[in-house]
C-alpha cells in the first residue's frame, strides 16, 4: 500500500508549497472573473508527468518523451511569465509582429511548440521508434494538440474535463486501466483547486497536458484515433482563429451544461 501513496502524498504537499510561493511572488493572472489566481498547477503537473517515469501510469515515457514535455511545459511558462493579454490567436500574433517589428512570446510558443514537435518526432524517428510517414502522419497533432489545449484554458475546470474525457477514450482504445493511485489524486486535486479558484494551469500547464495527452494518444497505436484526435485539433484551431471556441461551447447547449458544472454561478 505504501508504494502507492507516496505520489499522492508529494503531489499534495507540492501543490500547496507552490501556491505559497506563487502568491508569495505575485505569480498570478487574474481568470474570467477578473480575480487574480496562481498557475501553479502547471509545477503540479509538470511534477507528476516526471513521475510518470520513476512509477509508469497511463503511460510510459521515456527520457526523450520527457525532454518534449519539457520543453513544451517551458515555452509555456516562458509566456506565463512575461507575456501579456494581447493580441489573441496565432494570426494576432503574425500580424503584430509584422506591424510592430516585435515578437510576442505568444509568437515564440506557437513557433517553439512547432519546432519543439518537430524535433522531438525526427529524434523518434533517428531512434527508429517510428517511420519516416509516422512521423508526418503525426506532426499535425504533436503541433496542434498543445496549442488546442491552452486556447480551451479560459475557464475554469474546461480543460481537467477536456482531458478527463480523453484520457478515458485513452484508455478504452488501449484496452487497459492504468495504475491510477497519482492520476486519482492528481484530477481530484485539480477538480476541487481549480473550481474554489485557487489555483489555474497557466499556458505552462495547459500546453503541458496537451504534450502528455499527445504522448497518451500515440501511444495507444490507433491510427484511426491519432487521425480523428488531429481533426478534432484542427478545427477547434480554426474556430478560435475565425471565431471563439468559448462563444461555440457557450452556443452549443450540450457542451455549455458541461462547461458551466462545477463552476461558480457567477461566472459566465
Amino acid at each position: 500500500m505504501a508504494s502507492y501513496l507516496w505520489k499522492p502524498i508529494l503531489i499534495l504537499i507540492f501543490y500547496s508549497v507552490t501556491r505559497r510561493m506563487f502568491i508569495n511572488n505575485k505569480w498570478t493572472v487574474p481568470n474570467v472573473r477578473q480575480k487574480n489566481v496562481p498557475y501553479n498547477f502547471g509545477m503540479v503537473f509538470l511534477l507528476w508527468v516526471t513521475l510518470e517515469i520513476v512509477q509508469p501510469g497511463l503511460t510510459s515515457i521515456n527520457m526523450l518523451d520527457y525532454c518534449f514535455l519539457f520543453a513544451t511545459w517551458m515555452i509555456g511558462w516562458v509566456d506565463d511569465r512575461f507575456g501579456k493579454a494581447y493580441p489573441k490567436g496565432i494570426k494576432g500574433h503574425v500580424q503584430y509582429c509584422f506591424m510592430n517589428r516585435t515578437v510576442t512570446t505568444g509568437l515564440i510558443k506557437a513557433g517553439g511548440g512547432a519546432v519543439i514537435a518537430g524535433l522531438y518526432l525526427s529524434m523518434l524517428y533517428r531512434g527508429e521508434s517510428i517511420t519516416q510517414l509516422e512521423a508526418l502522419f503525426y506532426l499535425p497533432l504533436v503541433t496542434l494538440l498543445p496549442h488546442v489545449v491552452n486556447l480551451l484554458d479560459t475557464r475554469p475546470l474546461r480543460v481537467m474535463k477536456a482531458a478527463t474525457l480523453m484520457i478515458m477514450a485513452v484508455i478504452v482504445v488501449s484496452a487497459g486501466f492504468p495504475q491510477i493511485s497519482g492520476l486519482g489524486i492528481l484530477l481530484l486535486l485539480w477538480a476541487r483547486e481549480e473550481a474554489g479558484e485557487k489555483t489555474m494551469l497557466g499556458d505552462n500547464g495547459a500546453m503541458l497536458v496537451g504534450a502528455y495527452l499527445t504522448i497518451a494518444i500515440m501511444h495507444t497505436g490507433s491510427d484511426g484515433f491519432v487521425f480523428i484526435s488531429t481533426m478534432v485539433c484542427g478545427f477547434l484551431t480554426l474556430i478560435a482563429e475565425k471565431y471563439s471556441i468559448s462563444k461555440l461551447i457557450m452556443n452549443t447547449r450540450m457542451l455549455s451544461v458541461i462547461d458551466l458544472f462545477g463552476q461558480k454561478r457567477s461566472t459566465s
